[in-house]
């Protein structure tokens, strides 16, 4: 069970193991550099609003699965 002190990079490699997507399979779905998706797996980098986005539709999840903490507007 994922608590709210859950990075965003676990909570991303979570859901896309657990679709048993690789990273070069989810940037391509998400329309994203493989190497960002790596990046932001590890940490090393935070995306972009419109970035997330994508990453949750690609997923097929909404946005307050990175963080379910925050209300995000769906359409903005």
């Amino acid at each position: 069970m994922k608590t709210s002190t859950t990075s965003f990079a676990d909570l991303l490699r979570d859901l896309r193991t657990a679709r048993k997507l690789s990273q070069r399979e989810l940037a391509r779905q998400a329309g994203l550099n493989e190497n960002h998706v790596g990046q932001f797996e590890c940490g090393g980098r935070e995306p972009s609003y419109r970035n997330l986005v994508r990453l949750a539709r690609a997923l097929s999840v909404g946005l307050s699965a990175f963080d379910p903490d925050k209300e995000f507007r769906e359409n903005p």
